[in-house]
């Protein structure tokens, strides 16, 4: 299977990872913490499901749902639980990442079809009725 990685997403994506990674681990007690977390995960989800450019369809989904959804959103809050002394393991935030990162998968497919959408009407365009001969 090839693909291609999109540089600038790349980019977006690793400055989101590191801006991920200082809330995780700074002593910070922040109002509204699950929004936090469901934006979080809504904002890496979707830079990864764009992250790589590839012919096959489920792709961009199947290896966001992995990545993101099982080991991102339920991996970074056991990770913060034993590397940070400042943060404590709370259930709700893995439901808060993995409702951001979920909504993020369905958010980008919902797109993608319309794209899809897009481009077959600019293929097929449609023959008005008045123009046809019988």
């Amino acid at each position: 299977m090839q693909f291609q990685v999109r540089v600038l997403v790349l980019t977006i994506f690793a400055l989101a990872c590191v801006g991920a990674l200082y809330l995780g681990l700074a002593d910070l007690s922040l109002p509204h913490d699950k929004v936090i977390h469901f934006s979080t995960f809504f904002i890496l989800s979707t830079l990864f499901y764009w992250l790589f450019k590839t012919r096959y369809r489920y792709f961009a989904s199947i290896s966001t749902f992995i990545i993101c959804t099982i080991c991102g959103s339920v991996g970074s809050e056991f990770l913060q639980h034993w590397v940070s002394p400042y943060r404590t393991f709370d259930k709700h935030d893995i439901i808060a990442n993995l409702c951001g990162s979920f909504a993020a998968i369905i958010v980008s497919e919902l797109y993608r079809y319309f794209l899809h959408i897009d481009e077959q009407n600019t293929y097929y365009e449609s023959v008005p009725l008045n123009d046809i001969i019988v």
